[in-house]
């Protein structure tokens, strides 16, 4: 659910540019590719499995759209690299079936996509799978397609719910956020060259939807993220405290005579 819970903290402060801190090995991250979850829910027809011919078979369809889904031409962004749409879990009703063909049957899918897609456009882009895989079927099955409801509680009891989509977002280069944090990288003697996250970040809710010039630098490596034994390094935490030191300089705008 990234920038949930950062969307009060936006709304109440109006920041004019945003430093976002997941792991990135204390590098300056400008972009990340975007993060939908979708589900895809087939319709046939269920009958005993005797009769085969008589109903229309929701798993043979899903398969075919998901080995349609594998076969898409992906865009690619020079940066950011190619859009991914991978199909993470499938199930089928009834289940257990006892000599039924399954009348319905539902895939989820994650897709990582690139700046400039919508929830319509990735929901869409599924749409076209199913037709494709379906086409010169005598009957065709029904296919729905949306995107997948995330619930959250806190500690607190507050309660939070949106859809799994988290749009890509990414900087221009050569803007004057970037070339101020890239000043600030080399007066804390670290790379100032640009890259990417390779997961997603809060950066969707304040780059990607809501506009606002956002930077990546965080301590700890990016790949160890979310994982068993994550840690860091006292080297790695040294740097940042270097770095955020550095951009806190070069990106607050200070009174004259201060």
């Amino acid at each position: 659910m990234e920038g949930q819970a950062l969307a009060g903290v936006v709304e109440e402060f109006a920041p004019d540019a945003v430093i976002t801190s997941e792991p990135n090995d204390t590098r300056l991250c400008i972009g990340q590719r975007g993060r939908a979850k979708l589900w895809a829910r087939v319709i046939g027809r269920a009958c005993h499995a005797g009769h085969a011919r008589a109903g229309l078979n929701a798993v043979e369809a899903l398969a075919a759209l998901v080995d349609e889904a594998r076969r898409v031409e992906h865009p690619t962004h020079s940066k950011l690299g190619r859009r991914d749409l991978t199909c993470i879990d499938i199930a089928s009703w009834p289940y257990p079936s006892v000599s039924t063909v399954p009348g319905k049957a539902e895939a989820r899918f994650d897709c990582r996509f690139l700046p400039g897609e919508t929830p319509a456009s990735i929901i869409e882009l599924l749409h076209a799978c199913g037709a494709h895989a379906w086409r010169g079927w005598a009957e065709q099955p029904t296919l729905e397609v949306g995107l997948v409801g995330a619930e959250f509680a806190t500690w607190t009891g507050a309660r939070f719910a949106a859809d799994e989509f988290a749009a890509a977002w990414w900087m221009d280069a050569d803007g004057s956020v970037v070339r101020s944090a890239q000043a600030a990288m080399v007066d804390a003697g670290l790379d100032p060259t640009p890259t990417h996250y390779s997961f997603c970040t809060n950066g969707s809710l304040t780059a990607g939807l809501l506009g606002i010039p956002t930077l990546g630098f965080g301590v700890g490596v990016e790949s160890m993220a979310h994982q068993v034994d994550e840690h860091v390094t006292l080297e790695s935490l040294r740097a940042g405290a270097r770095g955020y030191a550095a951009l806190t300089d070069h990106l607050t705008v200070r009174p004259t005579g201060s």
